[in-house]
């Protein structure tokens, strides 16, 4: 089950990648066979994945998954990890991927101050196709769609 601090994390993810300027932003996209917890475009089709990772325990959960984190970097041009501030250290698997930490008082839920970019994305060169580029968006819509869906008609996806 998410937990509070994830769902938050992810929030905070979203509302810097709509500051950012991308145009188009969800939660939870299935893409190429993965869930990304955000994912945003911007009109030139500069895309973002962000990985919200609220325990060191999730953090480390993909490392029996065999290149998992280049995959990812095959799929989007700048790609976050989002961390409570202080409390997560990721290893070298996570090299070229940019660090944002979001301080909270307490590590409670309470947003106190801003987030702060604590190290870059390299920029990778993917999505290099229009066709590419379109598939994304689609992933996207198809889950702006769906959960619009589901919050209207109150089933469960």
């Amino acid at each position: 089950m998410e937990s509070d601090l994830h769902k938050k994390l992810k929030k905070e993810a979203v509302d810097w990648l709509n500051q950012l300027g991308c145009s188009i932003v969800a939660e939870e996209v299935s893409f190429r066979g993965d869930l990304f917890d955000v994912v945003g475009i911007k009109d030139n089709g500069i895309s973002y994945c962000i990985e919200a990772k609220a325990t060191q325990e999730d953090l480390d959960k993909n490392r029996q998954v065999k290149n998992v984190y280049s995959q990812w970097r095959n799929s989007f041009n700048f790609c976050y990890l989002i961390l409570p501030e202080g409390r997560l250290n990721p290893d070298w698997e996570w090299l070229d991927w940019g660090i944002i930490r979001v301080p909270f008082a307490n590590y409670e839920l309470e947003h106190k101050l801003s987030l702060h970019i604590e190290k870059k994305s390299k920029r990778f060169e993917s999505l290099k196709t229009f066709p590419e580029t379109i598939e994304i968006i689609m992933a996207i819509a198809k889950r702006l769609t769906n959960q619009i869906y589901y919050q209207k008609s109150g089933a469960k996806p």
